[in-house]
């Protein structure tokens, strides 16, 4: 058995990638439903408490945007890795099947 030997393992990249792809889009149409239910829900109220409730309703918008893009950050640096490491790979094939 070979230690100390490190390799990226593109399967296990793909699947991370399509999951979390799946994770990213299942969250994103939650936020929609979620978004569309508040402002249902609050159309017609006024005063205090509909300009105390806006405010944490556009605080946590911002944050559960924070989190979609740092989830995007992740999925598309999976891909490229995962591509790069292929792109790599069939690089060094071929050239030792030139050598």
């Amino acid at each position: 058995m070979t230690t100390g030997v490190f390799a990226f393992d593109t399967d296990h990249a793909g699947t991370a990638e399509t999951n979390l792809g799946s994770l990213i889009t299942s969250l994103s149409g939650t936020l929609a439903d979620l978004d569309g239910f508040v402002t249902f829900v609050t159309a017609n109220w006024t005063g205090d408490e509909m300009e105390l409730y806006s405010t944490i309703q556009d605080d946590w918008k911002k944050n559960a945007k924070t989190v979609q893009d740092i989830l995007d950050g992740i999925h598309k640096a999976i891909g490229s890795v995962k591509t790069s490491t292929i792109d790599v790979r069939q690089n060094v094939r071929d050239s030792l099947k030139d050598a």
